[in-house]
């Protein structure tokens, strides 16, 4: 006894075989047009060869000019050592008013203060 009629398995089998065809013509399209699209244009490539090979030229001299760059500020940039600090050993601070947005600065007339 089946699960699934014998009219009911030729009908899937039917789509299955459908679907299948559908399958290979969209993969024979898609080589069609990746031939078209991409190897034909190799062919075009050769007409301009000589637009290509200078923007090849300018992307070459850019990074050539790039890394140049790099290699000459590397002596600015990477190295590892200490910075030139200077030690604050006294601080003098003077008294500050807080002002707010709708009164002026209040300025202070003593002197600062050790």
């Amino acid at each position: 006894m089946s699960l699934v009629s014998r009219a009911t398995q030729l009908r899937l089998r039917r789509a299955f075989r459908r679907r299948q065809k559908q399958v290979e013509a969209v993969a024979e399209t898609a080589e069609k047009q990746f031939d078209t699209n991409l190897v034909g244009r190799f062919d075009r490539l050769l007409r301009v060869k000589r637009f290509a090979a200078g923007w090849l030229v300018l992307v070459l001299l850019v990074t050539l000019c790039t890394i140049v760059q790099t290699l000459g500020l590397s002596a600015y940039y990477q190295k590892q050592q200490p910075c030139p600090v200077a030690f604050i050993t006294k601080v003098s601070w003077a008294p500050i008013a807080m002002p707010t947005p709708f009164t002026p600065p209040v300025r202070s007339t003593q002197p600062f203060h050790d």
